[in-house]
């Protein structure tokens, strides 16, 4: 099975639950990158994602976090990890 498979074969909820946990993982990233900013940064950083110019998000993302993969790892991991805790709490 392919991954344009599984995406045609998901029900309209399970894919908004995906877009709703990578918004969550990128909201944590974005906010570690702006956090790591001096104060010029994070002005450019503001205005450049208030914009709809994705290529300038992304060069921007490319030019102050180039560790962003791994970011993206972590907070994955972390996300699994605290949705796990959650449902063994409820079972």
């Amino acid at each position: 099975m392919t991954f344009a498979d599984f995406l045609e074969n998901i029900t309209e909820e399970q894919a908004s639950l995906g877009k709703r946990v990578f918004n969550l993982i990128m909201g944590r990233v974005l906010e570690k990158v702006y956090l790591g900013l001096d104060e010029p940064g994070r002005e450019d950083m503001q205005r450049i994602f208030s914009s709809t110019d994705d290529d300038a998000k992304g060069e921007f993302l490319r030019v102050h976090s180039p560790n962003l993969k791994k970011l993206l790892g972590q907070e994955a991991k972390n996300v699994e990890e605290e949705i796990t805790a959650e449902i063994e709490k409820q079972v």
